[in-house]
């Protein structure tokens, strides 16, 4: 496929999500530092924003994102790229062969939605399409000043993670290969047989927008798990960059965010694992933060690549928040799977000594 033949994406434009109870769902989102800045006209949507991240959260019965609730629980109900031209778009995604959801259903945003994964809603939104979005909100005019929170700890989506069944995985990864061009630029595999999981990572050549495809390798994976909860395939979560991951973690935590705990073994191989990082252990410790990435070794032309993240606990139904930055690294910190493995084990280890 040429580059003129496929629907080029210009990055993430909004995540949608829904929930029969919209006033608590907006309430775990101001915690993660978004604010409602404008209301659907008819009552249809809120608009939440921080920096260059923009949720919605449906509201409408009838609509789509209710009627995905209405199955998956509290849920993120769909995702947009932004792409040149909509309707050129939506029809190379059609001639390969992908679904149009229902106009009616995504009024929001008629004719620009495509089935996405376990049935969320894809959008292809251009320039014009945005506008006609944004023209059926009413903003508050204290809001709109400020386009993000009272702090805005995220700047960007990096990459959304999706679960799906096994054996689905090649055709989904497929999907954003053959419609946009996607290139394939990560493989994992963690876990054994019984409890692994198996990850596709797939980003648009300019590294706009960036979809991990996961699939579970038995009944007792936490992909299994999140699917079973879910009932059914769809979005597990949402990574957001942070230009300042301590400071992020810090008001996030103020704010009443819960984030997964890391192991204080982890830390006591930090240094050997990775040698040189320059990182505040003391300061990464106390946050629950984690690094992976590459040192130098012993080739002193090498460059060093890292990156820090951290994992909020389920926030909406079993979705969950991945907080990251970048600091050369691309990845999606395998070595922290591995590494904190390993911390549980010497943690268990040494309470069975005691």
């Amino acid at each position: 496929m040429t580059q003129k033949e496929r629907a080029e994406v210009l990055g993430t434009a909004f995540m949608e999500f829904a929930s029969p109870d919209p006033q608590a769902l907006a309430a775990v989102l101001e915690r993660m530092g978004f604010r409602t800045v404008a209301r659907h006209r008819a009552g249809h949507a809120l608009l939440m924003r921080q920096a260059g991240v923009e949720f919605i959260v449906g509201t409408r019965q009838d609509g789509h994102a209710m009627q995905f609730a209405a199955h998956h629980g509290p849920s993120c109900a769909g995702m947009a790229f932004r792409v040149a031209d909509s309707a050129r778009a939506m029809a190379l995604a059609r001639e390969r062969g992908a679904q149009p959801l229902d106009a009616a259903a995504t009024s929001l945003l008629p004719n620009c939605a495509l089935q996405g994964i376990g049935g969320s809603a894809l959008y292809l939104v251009d320039d014009a399409a945005l506008a006609a979005l944004h023209a059926q909100f009413e903003f508050d005019p204290a809001a709109v000043p400020d386009t993000g929170a009272a702090f805005a700890p995220f700047v960007r989506v990096d990459h959304v993670t999706h679960c799906v069944h096994p054996g689905n995985m090649p055709q989904w990864v497929d999907f954003y290969k053959s419609i946009f061009g996607f290139e394939e630029v990560f493989k994992f595999v963690a876990g054994d047989a019984s409890n692994g999981f198996d990850t596709i990572a797939v980003r648009d050549p300019a590294s706009t927008a960036c979809v991990t495809v996961v699939s579970p390798m038995g009944r007792s994976s936490q992909i299994q798990e999140f699917i079973d909860e879910y009932n059914g395939e769809g979005i597990q979560h949402i990574a957001l960059f942070s230009d300042d991951l301590y400071t992020t973690v810090e008001r996030l935590r103020g704010a009443g965010v819960e984030f997964l705990p890391t192991p204080s073994a982890y830390y006591d191989a930090l240094d050997t694992r990775l040698p040189g990082h320059g990182e505040d252990v003391a300061r990464m410790k106390s946050l629950g933060m984690l690094l992976d990435g590459a040192a130098t070794g012993e080739n002193p032309d090498a460059r060093a690549r890292f990156l820090l993240q951290i994992f909020t606990r389920k926030m909406i139904g079993p979705i969950f928040f991945e907080a990251i930055q970048r600091k050369g690294d691309t990845s999606f910190g395998e070595g922290n799977a591995k590494a904190l493995f390993e911390a549980i084990k010497r943690e268990q280890a040494g309470a069975d000594a005691h």
